[in-house]
C-alpha cells in the first residue's frame, strides 16, 4: 500500500504561507478588505431590510409615513455604505499599506495619514467630472457618475490606493523635498515636508489619465474593464467563466485576500449608474 507523504506537502504550503505572510503588499491588501467588512455587512442588511419593507408597501398598497421613512433610512445606511465601497477601499488600502511601509527604516517620514488622503485626491483625479462621461454626444452634466463610488470602482480604488501611497513614500526619500526647522511642530513639520511629493504623484497621476484618454478610454475603469474583463466575458457566461471566476476567486482566498469581494469588482459589468 502506497504510504502519501503529508510533510512533503506540507512544506510547500508553508512557504508559500510565510511569503504571503512576509509579503508588504499582500499584508496590505488584505488588511484593506478586512476593514471593509463591517461596511459591506451593515449595507447588504440595510439593503435586504430596504427591499423587504419596499415589497411590503408595494404588494400591500400601504400608505404609512412610518414605513415609508423607515425604508428611506435604510436606504441612505445602503448608499452610505456599499453605495461608497469604493471610496472605503481606497482609504482602507492606502491606510494598510502605509502602515506597512511605515515599519521600514527607510520610511520613517512617510505620514500614513497624508498618504491616505492624498490615495483619495489621486482617485478623483482619474473619475471624469461629467455624469454622462459614457455618451460623448451627451450634453455634459457636471458631476461623479456613482459608478465609480460602487462595487464597479473597488478594484480602480485598490489600484490607486497602493500605487499612490507606494510612489508617495518613494519621493519622501527623496532629497527634494521641502526643509523645515528642527524646533517646528510635527505637524507642520509633515504638512510642508510632503508638499512636493504630493504634488509629484498627482501629476503623475494626471499625466497617466490624460494618456488613458488619449487611447480612447474614458476612464481607468474603463481601461481595466476592457482589457481585464472583457477577454473573461469572451470564454462565455457558461460553465467555463464560472469555473474562471471560482478558480480567481479561490486563489485569492488562499493567498488571505478576499476572494469575491475582488473578482466581483472587476467581473461587474460597468456602467453609469447615476444620481
Amino acid at each position: 500500500m502506497m504510504k502519501f507523504d503529508m510533510q512533503k506537502l506540507q512544506e510547500p504550503l508553508l512557504k508559500a504561507s510565510a511569503w504571503v505572510e512576509g509579503n508588504t503588499i499582500l499584508q496590505a491588501v488584505k488588511n484593506a478588505f478586512v476593514r471593509t467588512i463591517p461596511f459591506t455587512v451593515v449595507g447588504s442588511f440595510s439593503n435586504l431590510i430596504k427591499m423587504q419593507l419596499d415589497a411590503l408597501i408595494k404588494n400591500q398598497q400601504i400608505d404609512n409615513v412610518v414605513l415609508t421613512n423607515t425604508s428611506e433610512l435604510f436606504g441612505y445606511l445602503g448608499n452610505a455604505t456599499l453605495g461608497i465601497v469604493a471610496l472605503i477601499v481606497v482609504f482602507s488600502s492606502a491606510y494598510s499599506y502605509a502602515v506597512e511601509l511605515k515599519r521600514k527604516e527607510n520610511n520613517e517620514r512617510l505620514n500614513p495619514i497624508i498618504a491616505t488622503l492624498l490615495a483619495f485626491a489621486a482617485y478623483f483625479v482619474m473619475v471624469p467630472k461629467n455624469v454622462n462621461f459614457l455618451d460623448p454626444k451627451a450634453k455634459v452634466i457636471e458631476g461623479f457618475s456613482t459608478s465609480f463610488f460602487s462595487y464597479e470602482g473597488m478594484f480602480t480604488g485598490l489600484i490607486v490606493g497602493m500605487i499612490s501611497v507606494a510612489l508617495f513614500a518613494k519621493f519622501t526619500r527623496s532629497k527634494f523635498t521641502i526643509k523645515m526647522p528642527g524646533n517646528v511642530p510635527q505637524n507642520v513639520f509633515d504638512s510642508f515636508f510632503s508638499l512636493i511629493p504630493i504634488s509629484e504623484v498627482l501629476l503623475i497621476f494626471g499625466v497617466i489619465r490624460i494618456l488613458i484618454e488619449s487611447l480612447g478610454y474614458v476612464s481607468l475603469l474603463q481601461m481595466i474593464s476592457d482589457v481585464l474583463i472583457k477577454p473573461l466575458l469572451s470564454v462565455g457566461t457558461g460553465l467555463p467563466a464560472i469555473l474562471i471566476v471560482i478558480l480567481l476567486q479561490q486563489i485569492l482566498w488562499f493567498l488571505g485576500l478576499h476572494g469575491f469581494n475582488i473578482v466581483w469588482g472587476l467581473y461587474q459589468p460597468s456602467g453609469c449608474h447615476c444620481s
